[in-house]
């Protein structure tokens, strides 16, 4: 099958043999703004760094967010499939819990360095 970065994603077990996975970060933004950064430092000339350091700025200010999709991994049968998307821009980089038969998601990062003040609640079926 074919391998899938879910960097900073949300995971949760479902069932005796499935993990849901929310959201992630495929890594490809981050890793191009790590080379504008390596390319900036190892300019000749401040004239040269400063377009580069720009485009790492720019890239931030203008990131879309991160993966909305919801992925569930049966660990028996080895197979991803989606379950569905989330409803609004997905928090990486937190902890969720399962608290009461439902699945908690308390803040996280929408974008790269913007904290959300939300918290979710979703539940997913054993099936």
């Amino acid at each position: 099958g074919q391998k899938r970065c879910v960097f900073g994603a949300t995971a949760f077990p479902n069932g005796a043999n499935q993990i849901v996975i929310v959201g992630g970060d495929d890594m490809t933004l981050f890793m191009q703004r790590e080379q504008l950064s390596k390319q900036a430092k190892q300019a000749p000339s401040e004239a040269e760094a400063e377009p580069l350091r720009q485009q790492v700025k720019k890239s931030l200010a203008e990131h879309p967010g991160f993966s909305k999709d919801i992925l569930c991994y049966d660990t028996v049968a080895n197979t991803w499939r989606k379950l569905g998307d989330f409803p609004e821009a997905c928090p990486v980089t937190t902890t969720g819990v399962l608290w009461d038969g439902a699945l908690i998601i308390p803040s996280g990062e929408t974008r790269p360095g913007v904290r959300t003040p939300k918290v979710w609640r979703g539940e997913v079926s054993a099936k």
